[in-house]
């Protein structure tokens, strides 16, 4: 607006001037074509009379030649002569003249009016700069204000240092660390602010990082005045000039003391877990063996109450009383002959021989039994102490071959309670697999499935196992049971932990096969069409583990 006005101004003053410039032009004709025109007056000869040459009265001789001259001009015009041409020649005049005021006013004009233009190009282009600079200068300002933000609010320790250990920057998390004002810290080193110690260690740092021109990542024991040493992350990179050239390091550290104290409790809870794993995995696998063993001791104090029983009932007292009978009449020869006990006697031996040679087979039949029974014991603990080796190898072994260690461990229990034992196996593909894991799994499912024929009361209890595959590279292992059922209300609650229908049961078992299954990268699943109809679990379990190549 200032401009526009300043050159509305020039334009006026310009108009002005020209004006007056006129004017002044067409007065000055206008006076000399009235001078010229004069002496065709009457007043002519007075004005005559003062022009050069002119003859006055007094006048010296030797101007009679101008003099004449003159006489002979004014004879020669006449006056109206001089009233045609004078003014015809002032309007020429003042016509010349006016056109070359014209012209130079109008070229004053054309100057004006291209100066004019060039100003304001120049102004516009001024004006492009002026903003151009402005929002310049805004976002420069607005980086300047979010850098500063960044910098001064982040909870990291931020610090600039030059080539010769000075501090040229200091953020707010610095300087509390440090517990100095940026005015204390800007311009001193490192061995000015902390123990030499720890100033000549920093000292190394910088210069490594300068030497190699990358980052340097340390973690280190750091000097504070209120905490003492503190543990922290630094990164050092170093600074560059526009030509690439060294210009100082900058450095930003965070404590990490929590953290590695986190770190140091969780490293110890994980010692005490691990222990206590192995404790529960040598509690499961003594409970394992417990559990299957006791399945035989069963049996063996089955054997061992009927041995007792048939001593206690044996018919062996009788012949020592025989034998006695026998010695106190060993003086009568004719005592079995002719005495009616004694008559009796050969009869009583046979029938007692007879009686104690049954009770004999009995004993040695129990006696039998108990042996196998008690091999039976040694090979289950061999066999848990066999897979509790394995515990966590993956061998490859044939699926119906953990079917049949599963039933051997479950082998008395199942006959004690008269179960009869199906294998349907379409297929037997080999598994690599850790087989205690798997092994643990069917023998807690062939357990279930015989407490379930068992509560059924049935007189056909029967369990099947079905091999077979599931896709190419799957296998699926079923243990069905024509027991008790499962309510279908219970279905999704039968792998939770702590769940049982048995009064004796601890919830323990299913949840721990689910688990145990899901860690090989297997499924277990249960179904069941309701109550006394029997129950469904479903093993399915990969051929081998993921990422291993045929």
């Amino acid at each position: 607006m200032k401009y526009e006005s300043i050159m509305s101004s020039t334009r006026a003053n310009g108009r002005q001037a020209l004006c007056a410039a006129v004017a002044r032009w067409i007065l000055m004709m206008s006076l000399v074509g009235t001078t010229i025109a004069a002496p065709a007056h009457p007043g002519l000869e007075r004005w005559s009379s003062h022009l050069p040459g002119q003859t006055t009265p007094g006048a010296q001789p030797g101007t009679e030649a101008a003099n004449s001259s003159a006489v002979n001009l004014r004879s020669d015009l006449s006056p109206g002569v001089w009233s045609l041409w004078l003014p015809l020649f002032c309007c020429l005049l003042l016509t010349g003249g006016l056109a070359y005021s014209i012209r130079k006013v109008h070229n004053a004009n054309n100057q004006l009016e291209r100066r004019t233009r060039d100003l304001s190009s120049s102004n516009e282009q001024l004006k492009r700069e002026i903003g151009e600079r402005w929002r310049i200068e805004q976002a420069l300002r607005a980086s300047e204000n979010f850098y500063s933000s960044l910098v001064e609010t982040v909870p990291q320790n931020i610090f600039r240092k030059d080539l010769q250990g000075h501090y040229t920057f200091a953020n707010r998390a610095f300087c509390a660390t440090s517990g100095k004002l940026a005015s204390e810290i800007i311009g001193k080193t490192d061995r000015d602010l902390f123990p030499a110690d720890a100033a000549a260690s920093f000292q190394r740092e910088d210069e490594q990082v300068l030497a190699a021109g990358k980052q340097l990542e340390t973690e280190q024991n750091y000097p504070t005045p209120m905490r003492g040493r503190i543990s922290v992350q630094m990164i050092r990179t170093p600074l560059f000039d526009a030509e690439g050239r060294p210009i100082g390091i900058q450095g930003i550290y965070w404590d990490v003391t929590d953290r590695k104290r986190a770190a140091r409790e969780l490293d110890s809870v994980h010692r005490q877990l691990i222990e206590a794993s192995r404790r529960v995995g040598m509690a499961e696998v003594a409970t394992g063996v417990l559990h299957n063993v006791g399945n035989v001791l069963n049996s063996v104090n089955v054997s061992a109450t009927l041995v007792s029983d048939q001593v206690k009932k044996s018919k062996l007292p009788s012949l020592g009383k025989v034998a006695s009978l026998l010695s106190e009449n060993a003086d009568e020869p004719r005592f079995l002959m002719d005495h009616p006990r004694g008559k009796q006697l050969p009869g009583y031996l046979k029938d007692l021989s007879e009686h104690l040679r049954k009770e004999q087979a009995t004993v040695l039949g129990e006696l039998d039994l108990l042996v196998k029974n008690i091999e039976h014991i040694k090979e289950i603990v061999a066999m848990q102490q066999t897979y509790a080796k394995l515990s966590g190898l993956k061998v490859a072994v044939k699926s119906s071959d953990i079917l049949e260690d599963a039933l051997r461990l479950n082998s008395s229990a199942l006959t004690r309670h008269e179960v009869q034992v199906v294998r349907e196996y379409a297929e037997d593909p080999i598994i690599i697999v850790d087989k205690h894991q798997v092994l643990q799994t069917l023998v807690n499912l062939i357990r279930n499935a015989k407490y379930a024929c068992d509560e059924s009361g049935r007189t056909n209890k029967q369990i099947k196992l079905r091999v077979c595959r599931n896709g190419t590279d799957r296998v699926r292992i079923q243990v069905v049971d024509n027991g008790v059922g499962i309510p279908r209300e219970n279905l999704s609650r039968i792998f939770t932990r702590g769940f049982t229908t048995r009064a004796d049961g601890h919830g323990f078992g299913l949840h721990s096969c689910l688990m145990a299954v899901q860690e090989l990268g297997g499924a277990l699943t249960g179904h069941s069409d309701g109550w006394g109809l029997g129950a469904v679990f479903t093993l399915d379990l990969p051929c081998q583990p993921k990422g291993t190549s045929q």
